[in-house]
């Protein structure tokens, strides 16, 4: 009877735990589930999340991008950086600006690698975790301040240099003194920027004593093999032509076993000069004429033939590359008295006056001539309101300074070179090339009555 009181006594104690536990385990797991829900479901940047010491916790994207926008947009920090008696002041705003939309997107993203990160970070929003903020650096105008900072250290360290003149390499001693590490200094100006904040830091310098030359570098930079111009087939640019420099190592060592600082020494070169030059294919390259146009002038108007002559010598020689386009403003200039031009007859609107470069519109025609029997792509050209005496009707291009260019491309596979000149009453220009056409330019002119 004892035994069955006893079984059936403990089965009502594991009923009884079973309950207990079922009451146990379903309240967590709700709860847990209700935890993960919330945590994937979280649409704000995790709390405890700063940069630059602005709280982002709790914020959604906008609205960090907001706050940041508001604290950064006047964000003028100045960070003094200095070794010994000189300083150089950064300001972070002629240098860079902040960027609110990328630091509020990796705000948001801290803390969500994976599902344990969401949940270590959403459950610990106590923690500071800082990220870096971004923006926008003019990476070439930071490092030029620091290097004229790094030249104008006091006593600074100078390293050898050296030139080339003639058959003579001449070079000149260093000496010792203070060096910074620019990559170092550089690293350091990076992270008070990412803080926002005003402050000054410490140059990372170090005194370096003078060791000598290092004859073995100069050499390197020096020593070159003699190379011929050459012409790129695809393209017919011309590659230059280069001196060989050479000079006894040996003995220059020797000589500077013992240089002192602040010095000058000079080695003999032995230069080797190429047998084909740059000038030599420059000839070559354009040694085909693709078109040529004449116009003629009136040579009793002096001024109007001086600036004829004048802006046919500016375009005189200009190369213009594959894909590369020629605007007649900008390679003749501002038509001034300073700028040589004199005062002579101009078309304005449908009368003659008279006006400084006057006569200049004859050599943009002229040349526009020339462009249309090269068959080069035209990109800009007006006519004058009124007909011109010096080309046919409709084959005309004027131009004015600050409103209407004349330009065109170079639509060949290769470089062209105009050539240009004026005198005695005759302005002619030359399209040249290193291939003749394989086809002739042929230009119509129609005249239409409009009633």
């Amino acid at each position: 009877m004892d035994d069955k009181i006893q079984i059936l006594r403990e089965k009502v104690q594991k009923r009884i735990k079973k309950k207990k536990i079922f009451k146990i385990v379903i309240p967590s797991l709700l709860i847990a589930i209700i935890l993960l829900t919330t945590i994937l479901n979280y649409d704000k940047i995790y709390g405890g999340v700063y940069t630059a010491n602005i709280n982002l916790g709790r914020l959604t994207v906008s609205q960090a991008q907001e706050k940041l926008e508001d604290q950064l947009k006047n964000s003028d920090n100045i960070i003094t950086l200095k070794s010994g008696n000189k300083k150089l002041e950064i300001r972070f705003s002629d240098y860079g600006e902040y960027n609110p939309t990328d630091t509020a997107k990796n705000a948001y993203n801290k803390g969500r690698k994976n599902l344990f990160t969401k949940l270590a970070t959403f459950v610990t929003p106590f923690i500071k975790r800082n990220i870096v903020v971004s923006y926008k650096l003019d990476e070439t105008l930071l490092k030029t301040s620091l290097s004229e900072f790094q030249q104008n250290l006091e006593n600074p360290y100078l390293d050898d240099t050296f030139e080339i003149k003639d058959d003579i390499l001449r070079i000149y001693t260093g000496h010792g003194g203070t060096s910074m590490d620019f990559e170092a200094t550089y690293q350091k100006i990076l992270e008070a920027i990412e803080k926002n904040e005003t402050t000054t830091i410490d140059a990372v310098t170090n005194i370096v004593k003078y060791k000598g030359v290092d004859i073995d570098k100069i050499y390197k930079d020096v020593y070159s093999k003699v190379q011929n111009a050459s012409i790129n087939e695809e393209t017919g640019k011309v590659n230059a032509h280069k001196n060989g420099y050479d000079f006894n190592k040996e003995k220059a060592r020797q000589m500077l076993l013992n240089a002192e600082e602040n010095s000058t020494y000079e080695i003999e070169l032995i230069v080797t000069k190429p047998e084909v030059t740059t000038d030599m294919l420059s000839e070559k390259i354009f040694d085909k004429v693709l078109s040529s146009y004449t116009t003629t002038y009136s040579t009793l108007d002096a001024n109007r033939s001086s600036n004829i002559a004048l802006a046919a010598s500016k375009i005189n020689g200009k190369i213009l590359q594959n894909g590369e386009v020629f605007s007649y403003n900008q390679t003749v200039g501002n038509r001034t008295l300073s700028a040589g031009f004199k005062v002579a007859h101009v078309y304005e609107g449908n009368t003659v006056t008279e006006g400084v470069g006057g006569g200049i519109c004859q050599v943009s025609s002229t040349l526009y001539n020339a462009v249309l029997y090269a068959n080069l792509g035209i990109i800009e050209r007006t006519n004058h309101s009124i007909p011109v005496s010096y080309t046919p009707k409709g084959q005309d291009a004027t131009v004015a300074w600050g409103s209407i260019d004349f330009k065109f491309k170079n639509t060949l596979s290769y470089p062209v070179k105009i050539e240009a000149y004026a005198s005695n009453g005759v302005c002619t220009v030359k399209i040249l090339g290193n291939k003749s056409l394989d086809y002739n330019v042929k230009i119509v002119n129609t005249t239409s009555k409009i009633n």
